[in-house]
């Protein structure tokens, strides 16, 4: 009879052990399962930032363009702007210099009329 008390402890105790075994079993399989949704949704979260981070550097890339133009427009404008002061220098320096020639030319007239009146 002690043999079969020995042999039915250590059976259920046995027993005990393959479902607590059975039980961690369980419990990494639960927790691999969530490891797994976890990677899934991570992975896409990564596609739909990588995908705003393409559609953003294409934005990017389109601003420095215009940007660029907005430049190339800007450096135009002011090189005409620069242009345009040279010849408006060049034309009040011509203009001053008509007039001096135009002052110039009235006092000959002057003087000679002068001359002949005396």
């Amino acid at each position: 009879r002690t043999l079969l008390v020995l042999t039915n402890d250590k059976l259920e105790a046995e027993t005990r052990r393959a479902d607590q075994a059975e039980q961690r079993v369980v419990d990494v399989l639960h927790r691999l399962r969530a490891a797994n949704e976890a990677t899934a949704i991570a992975q896409a979260e990564t596609s739909r930032a990588q995908q705003a981070v393409r559609l953003y550097t294409i934005q990017l890339e389109a601003a420095q363009r215009e940007i660029s133009r907005a430049q190339d427009i800007v450096d135009q404008v002011e090189r005409l702007r620069r242009e345009a002061e040279e010849e408006a220098a060049k034309a009040r320096s011509v203009a001053r210099k008509c007039r001096e020639e135009v002052v110039l030319s009235r006092a000959r007239e002057e003087g000679r009329q002068q001359g002949y009146l005396e």
